[in-house]
């Protein structure tokens, strides 16, 4: 694997900049950078398959690390263009690209939250089912969860009231990514949300689930006993008492023993 030369990388970026406010020609000279160090770094053996369905450049961390860093002022200065080139590379079929749109959205301002959410509502609907959906949530949000927390937790309470079943996922989804963030401090929001998942738990979506379970006892183990307690005694439904029992094995052992006769394991 070659090394990158950062100056030199720095410096084709900085020319890539020169493109912010021109969506698609910024989208033209950003595949070209991707693929030259695509190009110098990575070569895949003739008879590696590669993935038709998620096409990737297989970039040096480097390379998206200093685009996203220096991209940071400009989506600051000019949101409204931030916003159209996220809109421009968030169509790209290459998943450093993609990472990258949302890095953008990331970086926009917290006053033009209201933007940022509908691209976030709009691109995670869409990605529902997709592997790219946690990725994307994990760049886009950051800025929006820590310093526009009213607007977001405004946005959680109208998403997470839809019941649509092809919805559910990623309202899982933007619990957990709620959750992970450090910033977002409200212990009711969390308990009151997902005690209304619950009685329409289904096993398909166990593992969303087991998440948000090690999510909520890794980040307040107190209280998410005593909601786990709490819940197992109000939520008549089979699919959360045998995700639950999977979950057993993450508590200490009296909170292991209290809760499994509730679990009825």
């Amino acid at each position: 694997m070659t090394a990158v030369n950062l100056t030199k990388l720095n410096n084709e970026i900085y020319e890539l900049l020169a493109f912010f406010t021109r969506p698609s020609e910024f989208h033209q000279k950003l595949n070209i950078l991707f693929e030259f160090y695509s190009v110098q770094v990575y070569h895949s053996g003739v008879n590696i398959k590669s993935n038709a369905r998620l096409k990737k450049y297989h970039l040096p961390l480097l390379v998206l690390m200093q685009c996203e860093r220096l991209i940071r002022k400009r989506c600051h200065e000019n949101p409204e263009a931030a916003f159209r080139l996220f809109d421009e590379l968030i169509t790209d079929p290459y998943v450093e690209v993609n990472s990258f749109a949302a890095s953008i959205l990331g970086c926009v301002p917290a006053a033009f939250a209201g933007g940022a959410i509908t691209r976030i509502n709009s691109q995670g609907i869409a990605w529902e089912r997709d592997e790219r959906l946690s990725d994307f949530l994990q760049r886009s949000t950051n800025t929006i969860i820590s310093l526009a927390n009213q607007e977001w937790q405004n946005y959680l309470d109208e998403a997470l009231s839809i019941s649509a079943e092809n919805y559910h996922r990623f309202g899982l989804a933007l619990l957990t990514i709620s959750l992970q963030n450090e910033n977002f401090e409200n212990i009711p929001f969390f308990f009151r949300h997902f005690l209304l998942f619950l009685p329409k738990a289904n096993l398909r979506f166990q593992q969303e689930y087991l998440l948000i379970f090690r999510e909520l006892y890794q980040r307040y183990p107190t209280e998410s006993v005593h909601f786990f307690e709490q819940s197992l005694s109000l939520v008549e439904n089979d699919a959360y008492f045998r995700m639950f029992r999977r979950f057993l094995p993450n508590l200490s052992e009296p909170e292991h023993s209290r809760l499994r006769e509730l679990a009825k394991a």
